[in-house]
């Protein structure tokens, strides 16, 4: 229950960073297929049985690595078995076809291990160097769409900054240069239509953007 919360906000997070809405129905094969993510269980789990190969290979005296075969005694109290640790390797390791005692050779050479954590939980896809046009497009579409709504701000403030330091230095320039009082007055009437649209279309972009 715990991994499916956990699954749950980070759909959540990945939705919200692609804006994606609860209207368009995309599934979440489809959003971990263009995230490039991988289920939260086989995340846990691919960590879980890399920390194991790490253990199995200290030296047996380990702590660590003797507490792997450790047999609590004991008996335990009514009701369902709960979902240990333990049982959990067990069963990986029942799924593998393997045993205990062949898993804990396995580890003791780094290559066979990582093959064999891949073969309980696949690793994710990764983009690598040579990597088709067409993944290449598709992470610039990921990245674009990942942006958050204040960069899109950010540019729109900029840009009427930069508008409006433009119109005041034509403003001064027309006021020095003509001293004809109806250009001026024009001028000054263009100028403020111009800060008066250039205000209305941020508002707009601010409105739809959020």
């Amino acid at each position: 229950m715990c991994i499916k919360r956990i699954q749950v906000f980070i759909n959540r997070c990945l939705r919200r960073i692609l804006r994606i809405k609860w209207t368009d129905k995309i599934s979440n094969e489809s959003l971990w297929e263009r995230t490039r993510q991988i289920p939260a269980g086989d995340e846990i789990g691919r960590r879980r049985w890399r920390w194991i190969g790490h253990t199995l290979r200290k030296p047996c005296g380990s702590i660590t690595n003797n507490v792997l075969d450790w047999n609590p005694q004991g008996k335990r109290s009514r009701g369902r078995p709960r979902g240990t640790w333990r049982r959990v390797r067990d069963n990986d390791v029942k799924d593998s076809g393997h045993t205990w005692n062949h898993v804990k050779r396995i580890a003791q050479e780094r290559e066979r291990w990582r093959g064999f954590v891949d073969g309980l939980y696949p690793a994710p896809r990764t983009i690598v160097a040579a990597a088709s046009a067409e993944d290449k497009v598709v992470v610039v579409i990921v990245v674009a769409e990942g942006r958050s709504s204040s960069s899109y701000v950010v540019v729109v403030v900029v840009v009427v900054v930069v508008v409006v330091v433009v119109v005041v230095v034509v403003v001064v320039v027309v006021v020095v240069v003509v001293e004809e009082v109806v250009v001026v007055v024009v001028v000054i009437v263009v100028v403020v239509v111009v800060v008066v649209v250039v205000v209305v279309v941020v508002v707009v972009v601010v409105v739809v953007v959020k």
